[in-house]
């Protein structure tokens, strides 16, 4: 994974492949695009690298995942959470996320206007991926 060099950008390049794909999906489906928050994508990142010591929706310290967006001062609107780990590609991991009936739900969502995209690599180097959805 590369992290994008412009500006402070923690996004990294296969987020934005996750993006392109969640907004093509969209586009198929009739809906608008989601444009990418970067402090969501900073509370994502954190996430990602949560979900990699315990795959839940919960975080490890027993607080719900969309504290994670509170902490970067996203405390209003719809909130959802899609994980994932082990998927090597954007692509892999965007076709298991929408061959699932509850993540399909989240990326179709007409509530959501935003999304943060992270991806951690663990020490095994299996990729865990969040997106964090914003209304």
């Amino acid at each position: 994974m590369k992290e994008e060099t412009s500006g402070k950008s923690a996004v990294s390049s296969e987020a934005y492949e996750v993006l392109n794909l969640v907004n093509k999906y969209r586009k198929e489906n009739g809906l608008t695009a989601l444009a990418l928050n970067e402090n969501a994508s900073k509370a994502a990142n954190v996430r990602a690298e949560e979900i990699s010591r315990s795959f839940s929706h919960t975080r490890p310290d027993g607080r719900a995942f969309y504290t994670a967006l509170d902490a970067v001062g996203i405390t209003k609107g719809s909130r959802g959470e899609n994980i994932a780990s082990g998927y090597k590609t954007p692509a892999d991991v965007m076709s298991a996320w929408m061959n699932s009936s509850g993540h399909r739900a989240n990326i179709l969502s007409k509530s959501y206007k935003e999304i943060g995209i992270g991806i951690y690599k663990d020490g095994a180097g299996r990729l865990n991926w969040v997106q964090l959805f914003v209304g």
